[in-house]
């Protein structure tokens, strides 16, 4: 039961449980779900960014607004995949609104669970390290990664350069352009995002940044 799952979680602090507590209860609420089920999804997230209680309830509501507008229909495997990406994600410096808001995308395109997780952190990944084969086909493509001081840009941002670099391809054409810097696993999320566009990514994340309040 919930208890359980917070027991589990090594809060030990008064003060720590009840600040979980009503995240637990309005995610419960807004998605029809069991509070164990709410409580280990929660939970999960608190440890994988390694976010203070403080920011927990905004998070929560993000999430909440995820799954509430958006083709998902099992808030469990919506928690467990931001849980699987989410570290990376924050490792590279990006805005967790705009992962939360890719992963609504492919979600949204037929891509979901943990075949959305494992496409978008696999596509972060060759992104975030890559081969010299890559680094040149990127250059060759004009697509950036990071600025001049060597920081990740906004993932939208990163998006919208494959955006432009695949307009007027073919499937076909732009599977076999992004071929020596994805494999063939993180080229379908990572062509889903490009064909869904920058600007729709943007419009997503921000409106889960205002759900969290932010």
């Amino acid at each position: 039961d919930a208890m359980y799952e917070i027991g589990r979680s090594g809060l030990k602090s008064k003060q720590q449980i009840d600040a979980l507590i009503q995240p637990v209860l309005d995610l419960s609420a807004a998605t029809r779900g069991d509070l164990a089920e709410s409580t280990r999804i929660v939970i999960g997230i608190l440890n994988s960014q390694n976010m203070t209680m403080k920011q927990l309830a905004p998070t929560v509501d993000m999430l909440t607004e995820a799954f509430t507008s958006s083709l998902v229909d099992d808030v469990r495997a919506l928690g467990d995949t931001f849980k699987h990406v989410s570290p990376l994600a924050k490792e590279m410096g990006l805005d967790f609104n705009e992962v939360a808001a890719a992963l609504t995308i492919l979600t949204n395109k037929g891509i979901a669970g943990e075949m959305a997780s494992t496409s978008l952190r696999g596509a972060l990944a060759a992104m975030s390290s890559p081969t010299s084969q890559a680094g040149v086909a990127l250059a060759q493509m004009g697509v950036r990664i990071t600025d001049m001081r060597g920081k990740f840009l906004p993932l939208p941002e990163i998006i919208g350069q494959f955006e432009r670099a695949l307009k007027g391809l073919s499937p076909d054409q732009a599977f076999r352009k992004l071929g020596n810097i994805f494999d063939t696993r993180n080229l379908t999320g990572l062509l889903a995002l490009a064909d869904e566009g920058s600007v729709k990514l943007r419009a997503i994340a921000k409106r889960y940044s205002e759900a969290a309040g932010r």
